[in-house]
């Protein structure tokens, strides 16, 4: 049971006695918390250097004192380093007194060798017979004397491994033949069975003793399945119940052991050996398997399931023993043997490398919660990942063929088969959020981190396989924006990440929906559905106000609301598909080059475009709604409202409309920025508006052209003055940027204008150009203008010397 408790609570100490008194939690749990939750590092120790007084005594004693040479940091063993250590950490004494006794078996076995053949089959198994009660005999002998102990567990140790060998050597030789050697037979079984027996009455009594005899039993059963290897189909038979047995006896072993760590260390430490109890079992359980592929040549696709129980055997028994360091070779071969047992039947046999890749699987799940590393995370994806296609090939091919073809009518996706397998492999993914939100759970935020990369990667691999299908991609979309929702809801403290994913994970789907219900519409569609969704998506970030009863968002961190972090995502995704919608507009203008049109399927009139007036408008919404968000959403309104004008001045049908509402807009956002910059783009958008005005010749007037502009400007100079010269007047800071404003766009004008007429007076003097009464006027107020800008700063500075 899973609790969230406030580390900083001011009762957590007392609530934590409470639930000891009570039994619901032990001393080294609450041990464990604290030192994890409740506690800090010492601070160091500064040390301060003591005073010499005597200096010939200081200076004699550094004289003396060695000298350590530096070594420099000794870098991470690789994996051979590792191997390296550990058997030069085996090499003991005992090692060393085995490695002596197995050269004389071998030596004195090539020298019998030599001779072999004149011996009959029967003399050759008491040769070796005679080897194995040699060495029983020498075990007894220095077991009674107190200072061969060593010697007498390594003559154990060979005696031991012997036993096995016998009993293939009375298979293999095929002591069967007649009344003498089946009493050979009869005997020399009679003496192993006693040996072992005596080994685990007398001898061994550093372990459990029920374990001893559950070893004694299945060393026993794995000697004896050695015989009958004659009869066909046996030898498969024996290598599975021998595997099987032990197995059976390891699962055994590990329910009813009760020896604690630390006497097994001691126990361990005392011994020196690791190669007892369940270890002379898997070396007995090897030769098994060892005689059953290279001498009896059974089929090794058959023996996956062998290999891979074997290999599960070494590794349990590697789990459940704390002596990591000896038994590193252990565990490498048992990982060895399951991918082995995996690679061997994965083709032939996939029901075996089914039941293999459960048994890893299992393993990894055990480990995990015990080291909580990235790789074994990774291996159970992938071991879990190849059990589905495992599984799919289990079902006989006629099923398979016809649920395909169903699936495939259903959803539509004859053309597009991978789609389906992105179907088959969602369940998997929902399976990996689960196991990713259990590992959060245990407070393992770095391995957690790491598995939401893998389902995300996952999930974007899936999506993209059923991409061609809009009804897959859809369901697909759509179950993972619920799975997401679900997810990162139980996410304490809120990750802003998971949030943005789900979110955009949402508009996908939606987005599929539509494709799929209304298949083959224009890209200018697609931006009016773009601008819908926006609208929805700052609506949403417009209403936060009220649901979250916050007056401000801030920037997203750990510590915000769920709810106030999506209402934030919706703000910036809204800015993302009103970006998206404009491009979608801009490529529908007759400007563009027909083909362009074509190719994006141009179904819409340019005139369409100032639909994106929305955009600006709901900018502005926002500017005047939110005050945390005024000035980013007015600043961001301004150029929208100049990204509008590239949508609408091309057509004449819209551009003194784009124009007008761009003028209202800029009066808005001026009233709430109170800036130079957006007074001086509401001035400007005013003019241009005024000027395309009279261009069209609107309200029945003649359209100007030619020289009347220069008329035209001397009207805007003498306008655009007199009312900086009623503004001026007015306090506040929004009549005072309106008026620099105006003043700035006259100076300008005012320029272009002498600049003009100075080009035209030099083309009546070179008579390129004719006079003209209306130059004349222009060139008036022109004048008069300048003259009234000068008489208003004058008026303007002697006000501010008499105030």
């Amino acid at each position: 049971m899973l609790i969230n408790i406030d580390k900083n609570h001011p009762q957590i100490l007392e609530g934590l006695d409470i639930w000891l008194r009570l039994g619901l939690i032990s001393d080294d749990e609450v041990r464990q918390l604290c030192e994890k939750y409740l506690s800090t590092p010492l601070p160091q120790v500064i040390k301060t250097e003591k005073l010499v007084t005597n200096t010939k005594k200081t200076q004699t004693q550094t004289d003396l004192q060695p000298t350590i040479p530096k070594t420099s940091t000794a870098k991470s063993p690789n994996l051979i380093t590792q191997l390296l250590e550990s058997f030069m950490a085996e090499l003991s004494l005992r090692w060393l007194l085995f490695l002596g006794l197995f050269l004389v078996v071998v030596s004195s076995g090539l020298l019998a060798a030599s001779q072999w053949e004149k011996f009959p089959p029967t003399g050759q198994y008491l040769v070796l017979l005679a080897y194995t009660l040699c060495f029983f005999g020498a075990t007894v002998w220095t077991r009674k004397t107190g200072n061969l102990q060593l010697t007498s567990e390594t003559l154990r140790l060979v005696t031991l491994l012997l036993v096995p060998v016998n009993f293939w050597a009375i298979d293999g030789l095929g002591l069967w033949r007649n009344i003498g050697e089946w009493l050979i037979v009869g005997l020399a079984s009679f003496l192993l069975t006693s040996i072992i027996f005596y080994f685990d009455r007398k001898i061994s009594n550093y372990l459990s003793k029920q374990w001893i005899s559950i070893a004694a039993l299945n060393l026993l059963g794995l000697s004896y399945l050695q015989y009958g290897w004659r009869f066909s189909g046996f030898p498969i038979l024996a290598i599975y119940l021998g595997v099987i047995g032990t197995a059976i006896a390891t699962i055994y072993h590990n329910q009813t052991q009760r020896i604690t760590e630390t006497t097994e260390v001691e126990n361990q430490t005392n011994t020196g050996d690791p190669l007892t109890g369940i270890a002379i079992v898997i070396y007995a359980l090897l030769i098994l398997l060892a005689r059953g592929i290279f001498v009896a040549n059974v089929d090794i696709t058959k023996l996956g399931l062998a290999l891979g129980i074997s290999g599960w055997i070494l590794l349990k028994n590697n789990i459940s023993n704390q002596i990591k360091r000896k038994l590193f070779v252990q565990n490498r071969i048992g990982i060895s043997l399951l991918f082995l047992g995996w690679l061997v039947s994965v083709y032939a046999q996939p029901w075996q490398a089914l039941i293999v890749s459960i048994i890893g699987l299992l393993l990894l799940a055990e480990n995990l919660p015990k080291s909580w590393r990235p790789i074994e995370l990774s291996a159970i994806f992938m071991i879990g990942l190849q059990i589905t296609w495992l599984g799919w090939r289990l079902i006989p091919i006629t099923t398979r063929q016809t649920l395909v073809a169903t699936v495939s009518q259903i959803f539509n996706s004859q053309n597009s088969p991978e789609s389906l397998l992105s179907l088959a492999w969602f369940p998997y993914l929902i399976f990996m959020v689960w196991l990713t939100d259990w590992i959060y759970r245990r407070q393992q935020v770095n391995l957690g981190k790491f598995s939401e990369k893998i389902c995300l990667g996952f999930g974007v691999f899936l999506n993209i396989l059923s991409w061609q299908n809009p009804l897959v991609i859809f369901l697909n979309l759509l179950v993972s924006t619920i799975t997401l929702a679900i997810f990162t809801s139980r996410r304490q403290p809120t990750r802003v990440t998971l949030i943005y994913i789900t979110h955009i994970t949402g508009l996908l789907s939606i987005f599929s929906g539509i494709n799929y219900l209304l298949p083959g519409l224009s890209l200018q569609v697609w931006a009016i559905i773009l601008l819908v969704m926006m609208v929805s998506e700052w609506g949403i970030f417009i209403l936060q106000t009220k649901i979250t009863a916050e007056t401000r968002i801030v920037r997203p961190t750990s510590s915000i609301s769920l709810l106030s972090s999506f209402c934030l995502s919706a703000w910036h995704l809204g800015l993302v598909l009103a970006g998206i919608s404009y491009i979608l507009l801009l490529g529908n203008l007759e400007i563009f080059s027909p083909d362009i049109c074509t190719t994006l399927n141009c179904q819409l009139s340019p005139e369409w475009g100032i639909i994106w007036f929305i955009t600006p408008l709901a900018l502005t919404t926002i500017s005047s709604r939110i005050i945390s968000f005024r000035k980013i959403a007015g600043e961001l309104s301004i150029p929208a409202v100049i990204m509008l004008q590239t949508l609408t001045l091309w057509q004449p049908e819209t551009r003194l409309l784009g124009l007008g509402l761009a003028i209202v807009l800029m009066l808005v956002n001026t009233k709430y920025l109170l800036t130079q910059t957006s007074a001086n783009i509401t001035v400007g958008f005013v003019l241009t508006f005024i000027s395309f005005c009279l261009w069209e010749g609107v309200l029945g007037l003649p359209p100007v052209s030619g020289v009347e502009w220069l008329l035209i400007i001397g009207i805007y100079l003498v306008t655009l003055w007199l009312l900086y010269s009623r503004i001026v007047q007015l306090s506040g800071k929004l009549f005072n940027i309106h008026a620099k404003a105006l003043d700035g766009w006259a100076i300008i004008l005012c320029s272009l204008e002498l600049i003009v007429l100075t080009i035209h007076s030099l083309g009546i003097y070179s008579e390129i150009v004719n006079p003209s009464i209306i130059v004349i006027i222009s060139a008036s107020l022109t004048l008069f203008a300048i003259g009234y800008r000068g008489f208003i700063k004058q008026t303007t500075k002697n006000s501010s010397i008499t105030e």
